[in-house]
């Protein structure tokens, strides 16, 4: 594992940034000769999502142990803290996240600049979206990227849900390809191989009155 930083927040902290493989990579042009399939995982794009983060870090510690095998065929990117401003900006969740229920104290939604990182992808205003497009996508070229969230509180079955693409202005091949054919197949696989139920991420209008599912 090494640990460079991909740059800097709106407020100057550092873009932490996870490269796991073994044997070690440390720059794409190595990734690219390993021949090894390069994977990206970001966490906590919205300060006050940190499940992500805990996620991403318990999976590391699974690859340091139990599940090493995976670095024979992956080059794991990892950024646990994609908003480090949003992340540190403890407050009571009544004020940050006043739709959520719980915990305490939680982060925020923007980042330093007050701006939705999770909407800034075509305008590239924020100094996190410009130094993740230049140091990881256009440099690293990960095949697999996942972006990972938390629901405000809707209460259902599933611990696990997902999302294609939504933006109608995306390209329609990938798209297409992401949601007809690769989730799809991977919730085929996690319910039969591991009897873990997923669901297209959604909620309801109403907990009391779940009359729609959006």
């Amino acid at each position: 594992i090494s640990l460079p930083t991909i740059g800097g927040s709106a407020l100057g902290k550092p873009l932490l940034f996870v490269i796991a493989s073994d044997p070690p990579v440390t720059s794409p042009e190595e990734a690219a000769r390993s021949g090894k399939l390069v994977v990206y995982l970001q966490a906590d794009i919205h300060g006050g999502e940190v499940e992500g983060k805990e996620a991403v870090l318990e999976l590391l510690r699974e690859i340091a142990g139990p599940r090493r095998q995976l670095l024979d065929r992956l080059v794991l990117l990892v950024a646990p803290v994609y908003n480090p401003d949003g992340h540190d900006a403890l407050g009571p969740e009544e004020r940050n996240r006043p739709e959520q229920n719980g915990p305490g104290l939680v982060g925020l939604r923007p980042d330093g600049l007050n701006l939705d990182l999770n909407r800034d992808y075509l305008k590239a205003e924020a100094p996190e979206t410009r130094a993740s497009l230049a140091r990881v996508y256009d440099t690293w070229d990960p095949a697999l990227m996942l972006d990972l969230h938390t629901t405000d509180g809707t209460l259902h079955r599933y611990l696990l849900t997902y999302s294609p693409p939504l933006n109608p202005n995306g390209p329609p091949g990938p798209t297409a390809y992401v949601r007809d054919s690769i989730l799809p197949a991977i919730r085929r696989t996690l319910d039969r191989a591991y009897h873990e139920p997923i669901f297209d991420y959604g909620n309801v209008r109403n907990p009391l009155h779940p009359e729609a599912w959006t």
